[in-house]
């Protein structure tokens, strides 16, 4: 894959040396925290409404944000009005609590929380760093029923009634390391914290069966739940118009900067479009219109005649950015085998828990 003009690979291998025994200090103080909150020698702050996290284990893409999409799809069909709270990486904002508006730039807000202000222009998406005054805030200002919090399972410092935990199935959280050697925030015992493991890509690589029996045998058991990102259908960048995938000059070039370009990739070939190559930049890159350009570029030595790029990478293209060759957006969804009865958890936590949010 070219990152920039540059071949880049998938593995997340290290080098040895000091990343060892960095990576056992970082596991030590990350598991002396965790006993410190279970022990309740550190105190966790409730809120009067529940909360739902959908955090991850490991750092890179693993399906959070389409699961918080999701799980808004879910709450609305019950009348649940939600809010997301996210501090907002890679954005300036979130120093004092603020709301995410629809027409907002990426590079204030971070481009997960405008991906979900401009999907969701009726749920109020707040950005702060400190994500407890960001509730309490929203709160105040908001009619809501619950919160959603945005990559929040390290977050021990807020209270939650429901724990989902995003796991990617081709690459098994068993055989990995915590950081820096590995991709691990922590130590997978401790996802016996979460009620709901969702592994994703399950179709392109089944979970392995040493995660899965690992999860069994945790102390608390999540529900365990696998996961497909589907496509949805193609739009003209930066516009609402649906577009076929026949209306779409091909070969296409598909360009991203998010944290799993391969499933990206494997969603465009789902869809049925045929890719003369692949332009990638780091995750959260801030794509400058200059680099827009050079993207443009590339494609075109490649022989390609259109780009396609993700709806999250959509929100660092600017308006009126002239470019040679039509941008298309491949909207993406979650879908999970057991759907009714992860609705089921997640509503029940609200409906039963309802006051503050428990541990």
């Amino acid at each position: 894959m070219e990152a920039g003009g540059k071949m880049i690979g998938m593995s997340f291998r290290k080098p040895l040396g000091i990343m060892y025994p960095a990576s056992r200090i970082f596991g030590w103080i990350t598991d002396i925290r965790n006993r410190m909150y279970d022990r309740g020698w550190i105190t966790a702050r409730a809120v009067d409404i529940p909360v739902i996290c959908v955090g991850n284990l490991a750092v890179g893409g693993t399906g959070k944000t389409p699961m918080v999409m999701h799980v808004i799809r879910m709450l609305h069909t019950h009348g649940i009005q939600p809010m997301v709270i996210s501090r907002g990486y890679g954005g300036r904002a979130g120093k004092t609590p603020e709301t995410v508006p629809v027409n907002g730039r990426f590079e204030r807000y971070g481009d997960e929380p405008l991906l979900i202000a401009r999907t969701f222009p009726e749920v109020p998406v707040i950005v702060s760093i400190d994500r407890y005054r960001g509730i309490i805030w929203g709160i105040r200002h908001y009619e809501i029923d619950c919160v959603i919090l945005d990559d929040g399972f390290q977050h021990r410092r807020l209270k939650r009634n429901l724990d989902i935990v995003m796991l990617d199935s081709r690459r098994p959280f068993t055989s990995d390391r915590v950081l820096p050697m590995g991709r691990l925030r922590e130590y997978p015992e401790n996802l016996d914290r979460s009620h709901i493991a969702v592994f994703t890509h399950t179709d392109e690589s089944p979970a392995s069966e040493r995660d899965l029996e690992f999860l069994r045998t945790l102390r608390s058991a999540p529900m365990i739940v696998n996961s497909r990102h589907e496509p949805s259908g193609f739009r003209r960048a930066n516009t609402t118009k649906c577009v076929d995938a026949a209306e779409i000059d091909q070969p296409i070039c598909m360009v991203s900067a998010i944290g799993s370009p391969a499933g990206f990739h494997h969603s465009v070939s789902r869809a049925g479009l045929i890719a003369g190559g692949a332009v990638v930049y780091p995750d959260h890159c801030s794509m400058k219109p200059s680099q827009w350009i050079r993207s443009v570029r590339r494609a075109v030595s490649m022989g390609c005649r259109s780009l396609v790029i993700t709806a999250k990478d959509e929100t660092r293209l600017p308006d009126d950015l002239p470019l040679s060759l039509d941008v298309f957006v491949l909207d993406i969804t979650i879908e999970l085998d057991n759907h009714t009865d992860v609705e089921h958890r997640i509503v029940q936590c609200i409906r039963v828990d309802g006051g503050s949010s428990g541990g």
